[in-house]
C-alpha cells in the first residue's frame, strides 16, 4: 500500500508539473493567478463544512456555490485546466461558445474570462442550480462586460418534452436525466425539468465552441442537433 500511494503522490505532481509547463508554453501571465486559485481552493476545502452555501473569491472570479464540493468543478476548470491544455478548445475573442450542463457556471466564467468579447449561451435546468448561475453570472458582469452571457434553464436532449432528473446530494455537478428502468428503480428525488433540442434552442446560430457535459446525455444532446 505504501508504494501504491507513492506512485500516487508521483502521478499528482507530474500532473501538476504538466499543466504549469504548458500554461508556461501558451500562457505564462496565467501561471501567478492560477497558483494563487489553487492555494485558495485547497484552504476553503480544508476550512468549510462539507455542506452549506460557500461564497469564495479567487484571483480572477468570485463564486457562489452551495456547498464545499462545488468547488472541485472550479478547481477542475480554472486550476486543473481540463479544457486549456488544448489550445483548440481555448475559446477566443469574438466567438460564440455554448455551455451545456453549466451547472453553476465555472466553465461558462472561465470561457467569459478567456474571450473578453463575444457571446455565450448556457443551459441549466435545475432550478436551484441555475439560480447559482444566474448570481455568478451577475456578480462577475463587471469583469466580462464585453461578453454577452445569456443562461436559460433547459435541459439539452433529442426532444423537446418534460424530463425527469436524478438529483445526486453529494454535488450537483452529478445530477442527470434519468429515464425508462432506472427511473423506475431509483429511490432518490427525482423532479420534471424543461427539455428542448440544440436546433429549438439555437437555430441557425453559428457556433465556434460547444461544450457538453450532462453526465452520460450527450447522445441526447447531440442527436438533438442536425
Amino acid at each position: 500500500m505504501k508504494n501504491n500511494s507513492k506512485a500516487g503522490e508521483c502521478v499528482h505532481w507530474y500532473e501538476k508539473g504538466a499543466i504549469l509547463g504548458r500554461m508556461a508554453l501558451h500562457r505564462p501571465q496565467d501561471i501567478p493567478p492560477l497558483l494563487r486559485d489553487r492555494e485558495t481552493a485547497q484552504k476553503l476545502r480544508h476550512d468549510l463544512p462539507e455542506h452549506g452555501e460557500i461564497q469564495a473569491e479567487f484571483s480572477r472570479v468570485s463564486l457562489s456555490a452551495p456547498s464545499r464540493t462545488d468547488l472541485e468543478q472550479f478547481e477542475e476548470i480554472w486550476v486543473g485546466q481540463a479544457y486549456g491544455l488544448d489550445e483548440a478548445f481555448v475559446p477566443q475573442s469574438g466567438w460564440t461558445v455554448v455551455d451545456v450542463g453549466a451547472n453553476i457556471g465555472c466553465f461558462t466564467l472561465w470561457a467569459a474570462f478567456c474571450m473578453r468579447q463575444g457571446q455565450i449561451l448556457a443551459f441549466e435546468p435545475m432550478p436551484t442550480t441555475f439560480d447559482y448561475l444566474q448570481r455568478n453570472i451577475q456578480d462577475n458582469g463587471s469583469r466580462f462586460s464585453s461578453v454577452v452571457i445569456q443562461a436559460q434553464p433547459y435541459a439539452v436532449a433529442d426532444i423537446s418534452d418534460t424530463l425527469s432528473m436524478l438529483l445526486v446530494a453529494e454535488s450537483t455537478g452529478w445530477n442527470r436525466l434519468i429515464a425508462g428502468d432506472d427511473l423506475a428503480k431509483e429511490t432518490r428525488p427525482i423532479i420534471q425539468v424543461s427539455a428542448k433540442t440544440l436546433d429549438a434552442l439555437i437555430p441557425e446560430l453559428p457556433v465556434d465552441l460547444l461544450k457538453v457535459d450532462v453526465e452520460g446525455a450527450e447522445l441526447k444532446v447531440f442527436s438533438g442537433a442536425v
